[in-house]
């Protein structure tokens, strides 16, 4: 006599069967590798490529800021703002400069002063329509090395300590002195094109922003370097 299984028996075994299988499987499976969160350590910092100046070279139009191999890393126009040059120079000379205000004269506007040893940046402020041939800032230059060994110089490369008089010849020039009974004599060894604002009453010297290098006699060695200056606003 043949037995006969019912429904629920045959789902039942079915049941089983498939659990069974699945486990079987699950025992194969070749278990994943632990994932690294490890975080990458971050880039260093790259450095601040003004601290690779050595040599701030005076130009009629600009500041160049130039490393080693002579290539220039920064240039900076006389018509930027005289705080983001103050900022930059402090990064290449390794230092704040002093600063000083002063009042308004009758030759020149009020302003500050930003000094470093050897270098003095004067930030004008001057009024509208007043001090036509004053710059937004002006640099004056006392020594030829500044900050921790960094040259200073004009794009013909003369400094202070040459003498102006050979500096004048190098450059197929003279030696202005036509203030010299006052301890001032003085040669543009840099001088710009031409100026679209209206020039001075001085027909001397060209209405131009440029590089003055002075000294306090016409034979003496060069004490100053000025920049930029226009110097057909000057009264003679």
């Amino acid at each position: 006599m043949r037995r006969s299984f019912g429904r629920p028996f045959v789902v039942g075994v079915l049941v089983i069967g498939i659990v069974l299988a699945g486990a079987a499987c699950a025992s194969e499976q070749t278990p994943r590798p632990a994932v690294d969160v490890t975080a990458s350590p971050a880039p260093a910092p790259r450095g601040d490529p003004l601290t690779t100046v050595t040599t701030i070279i005076v130009r009629a139009e600009a500041l160049d800021l130039a490393d080693a191999a002579g290539s220039v890393v920064k240039s900076l126009p006389y018509d930027l703002p005289p705080e983001k040059v103050v900022d930059a120079l402090s990064v290449v000379i390794g230092g704040e400069p002093s600063i000083t205000p002063f009042a308004a004269g009758l030759e020149a506007p009020a302003g500050v002063t930003y000094s470093w040893t050897g270098l003095r940046l004067t930030d004008f402020l001057p009024t509208v329509g007043n001090f036509p041939g004053y710059s937004d800032f002006q640099l004056d230059v006392t020594r030829g090395v500044i900050g921790d060994g960094v040259g200073i110089e004009t794009a013909a490369g003369k400094t202070v300590g040459h003498e102006i008089i050979g500096v004048a010849k190098g450059l197929g020039l003279s030696v202005d002195v036509m203030f010299v009974s006052v301890g001032y004599a003085f040669v543009l060894v840099d001088v710009g094109p031409e100026l679209a604002t209206p020039a001075g009453e001085n027909v001397t010297y060209p209405n131009a922003w440029a590089v003055r290098a002075s000294s306090d006699s016409a034979s003496g060695v060069i004490d100053h370097i000025s920049a930029p200056v226009n110097l057909s606003h000057w009264v003679s």
